[in-house]
């Protein structure tokens, strides 16, 4: 408990200089959020704690309570520490310090282009891509994501290494106690990316799994496991946490298949294969998600395909 007080209190210092952070204080921050996922978790949850009408809203009110001979300047996080009770009823509510008396179940769904980002009752986080379907169950036992269909980023806050948190893909488990990662299940296959810390892949059919790091990626297509990418330094998830809007699509020896999967799910149109033995095609680029349509275009030009368009489907072929 001290020592997520004091990551959560460090946080919250950042957070207050977040406006107005010098060229060596983003570098510092920057080395300090790489040093944990816990760290990036906190700070991010900080971040909105520090936006939020509600921390406003509940310090304007201790405040009116105080001598007018008190009432001095004072910033957001030195009122929230002069008000112990404010402090940590935020401070809880932000950061899940303790566990639900009983389960506690999320079903997060969305549709196309539509992103989600949702705060889990474990102190974690989940960014939910478009077009995906998943549900979360949380107990003292046990921490369990079921996706169905889509894609969703998680930041996962560790408890500890006897409550992993579980996201099943059908075919596909992984297995984290904290760290930043993402899955894709698709009818082309099931992606896994890891942006920091470390996760466990095991595929169920055939009974392999891998161990991947920060900046690996693995891709599962018909039912067998891939090679283990090394993604670059420069690697951006499209799921930010931190984002409002789809960013570009980074992919790096990715399947066409996962990138096809992810344009198809900001379009109403579905996106289909002629010869299905395309989806393990490997592609390297940087696509706009924003401008679905155009982007396959200039997809299938760079790769020698055609993409033939009809009123509720779009067929990649060979050109």
């Amino acid at each position: 408990m001290t020592d997520r007080i004091a990551i959560f209190e460090q946080a919250a210092n950042w957070a207050e200089l977040s406006s107005s952070l010098s060229d060596e204080q983003q570098q510092q921050l920057a080395t300090w959020l790489d040093e944990a996922p816990e760290h990036r978790d906190a700070y991010q949850k900080c971040l909105k704690m520090w936006r939020s009408d509600e921390l406003e809203n509940m310090l304007e009110e201790q405040a009116e309570q105080l001598p007018v001979s008190s009432k001095k300047p004072m910033t957001k996080w030195l009122w929230a520490s002069a008000f112990c009770s404010v402090f940590l009823l935020i401070a809880v509510n932000f950061l899940a310090i303790q566990s639900p008396a009983k389960p506690e179940s999320i079903i997060a769904k969305t549709n196309t282009s539509q992103s989600r980002y949702v705060d889990l009752p474990d102190g974690s986080a989940m960014k939910v891509g478009p077009q995906s379907t998943l549900s979360y169950l949380f107990t003292k036992q046990s921490r369990k994501v079921e996706l169905s269909q889509g894609e969703s980023l998680f930041s996962v806050q560790h408890l500890s290494d006897n409550q992993p948190f579980i996201v099943d893909a059908g075919d596909t488990q992984v297995t984290v106690t904290g760290t930043e990662f993402s899955v894709d299940k698709s009818d082309f296959g099931t992606q896994v990316i890891v942006v920091h810390g470390s996760v466990h892949v095991a595929n169920q059919l055939d009974n392999t799994s891998v161990e991947l790091t920060a900046g690996q990626s693995v891709e599962i297509i018909d039912g067998k496991m891939g090679e283990v990418k090394h993604l670059p330094k420069s690697y951006n998830h499209y799921l930010d946490l931190d984002s409002t809007q789809p960013q570009w699509l980074d992919a790096y020896q990715m399947s066409l298949g996962s990138v096809l999967a992810k344009l198809d799910r900001q379009m109403s149109e579905q996106i289909s294969l002629e010869d299905n033995a395309l989806k393990s095609m490997l592609v390297t680029g940087r696509f706009d998600l924003n401008t679905p349509k155009q982007t396959l275009q200039m997809l299938a030009l760079a790769n020698k395909l055609r993409v033939s368009q009809y009123s509720e489907q779009i067929i990649i072929r060979n050109n």
